[in-house]
């Protein structure tokens, strides 16, 4: 059974308008956003590339630190990335370009991902960790939907607004 593609949510508002840089409530939606992704992810699943070829030169993964950067490998690519954080659809939303090494040649491209719950384990009803869904663009290239979930074991600290181990 195929899986149905993995499209971006419906974006409510034009990103010109929830900019955090006028808005001190904005600026704090963002870094809460911000927080969720945080850490290291690791990409279990691509449309385009079966898992051996997705780690070709090691674990696949994606990662994002404070700084809205980050950085990514899968198969032969390995790539840094600029993000801006936001909520779309009531889910937590990155969109990100990038620029990196696709096997000795520069490349670049864009992306974006959502964070998701999984739905409760039968029969326990525990629920299973979040789960990173999104879909990278190489420019004048290929694109692949991709799944991740969290290889760090960081979560958020409610209270104190803060990650930890």
């Amino acid at each position: 059974m195929t899986k149905p593609p993995i499209t971006p949510p419906r974006i409510a508002t034009p990103i010109t308008e929830v900019l955090p840089q006028d808005d001190p409530g904005a600026r704090g939606q963002h870094e809460r956003v911000k927080r969720k992704f945080f850490g290291s992810w690791r990409i279990t699943e691509m449309e385009v590339w079966d898992q051996d070829a997705t780690d070709l030169l090691g674990p696949a993964h994606i990662r994002f630190d404070a700084e809205r950067l980050g950085d990514f490998r899968f198969i032969a690519i390995q790539g840094s990335m600029h993000c801006f954080f936001d909520e779309r659809d009531h889910l937590p939303f990155v969109e990100f370009s990038w620029r990196g090494d696709d096997d000795g040649t520069e490349t670049c491209g864009r992306g974006w991902a959502v964070i998701e719950k999984r739905l409760p384990r039968l029969p326990t009803g525990r629920p299973e960790d979040d789960v990173l869904r999104g879909r990278i663009f190489i420019h004048q290239g290929d694109d692949s939907g991709f799944e991740a979930t969290r290889s760090d074991g960081r979560k958020i600290a409610r209270r104190e607004g803060r990650t930890r181990p």
